[in-house]
């Protein structure tokens, strides 16, 4: 595709998407999920990143105490410094965490690493609830199914009900194409 001087908002966003080419590109500093690729860190440990908050860099120094230990022995110099990197993510599911999650500014969601599609919606109020995503037949329109609030229903009772609500819808789709 050309260059534009003025793109039309779908090529924007298609920008936005691409890897950056430069450690000097702001999405390094302002998105927390290229930030944790420019760490090392492989696409499936940085997708649980919180994108709409700013990754925190902190400035560190060796202190000039040695802690007891000849100072030959250490790695860095008294006075060096590092920068370490402070990023949100989100926790693997349990009954727990899920109790734990607060709300926050926007409404968000923390997805299930076992069954595909399900996870809790966090509402700005603090009502939260499990809800599964299905797009039965791969061809149809994606579908949201909400299963209940988190106080009437525990992590396994809705993983178990989002298999059998995905297999009933795909059950569905495989009869409505014969």
């Amino acid at each position: 595709m050309k260059a534009r001087k003025n793109p039309t908002n779908e090529q924007l966003l298609r920008r936005l998407r691409r890897r950056p080419e430069s450690e000097r590109d702001p999405r390094y500093k302002n998105d927390a999920y290229w930030a944790l690729r420019l760490q090392g860190h492989p696409h499936a440990y940085a997708k649980r990143a919180f994108r709409d908050q700013p990754p925190v860099f902190h400035e560190r120094e060796v202190s000039a105490d040695a802690g007891g230990c000849d100072p030959e022995d250490l790695l860095f110099q008294a006075g060096s410094t590092w920068t370490e990197l402070e990023v949100a993510i989100r926790p693997l599911l349990s009954d727990e965490t899920v109790h734990a999650l607060q709300p926050r500014d926007r409404e968000y969601m923390a997805w299930d690493q076992e069954v595909p599609g399900l996870g809790v919606r966090v509402r700005t109020t603090g009502y939260k609830s499990f809800v599964l995503f299905i797009r039965p037949g791969h061809t149809g329109r994606l579908q949201k199914h909400t299963l209940g609030k988190i106080t009437a229903l525990s992590l396994d009772d809705a993983r178990q009900a989002a298999r059998a609500r995905r297999n009933a819808a795909l059950d569905e789709a495989e009869s409505q194409t014969d």
